[in-house]
């Protein structure tokens, strides 16, 4: 959390839906697709179907 609080954009804070909001920042994975992974979650964006999640730890446990 404290990390994702350091990802200020002083320009967020001037729009009223988007002050005080956190942001995740993704990585470019290529092909216009983009992921993060915070708390156990992979977050993955495709631009065609949108964002999706995949809880790492029970993928894990079902591979074990």
């Amino acid at each position: 959390m404290r990390a994702l609080a350091e990802l200020y954009l002083p320009a967020w804070q001037r729009v009223p839906e988007l002050r005080g909001q956190l942001l995740l920042v993704l990585d470019d994975v290529g092909d216009g697709e983009a992921s993060a992974t915070l708390g156990g979650v992979c977050f993955r964006y495709h631009p065609r179907t949108g964002l999706s999640t995949t809880v790492i730890d029970r993928v894990r446990k079902e591979v074990a």
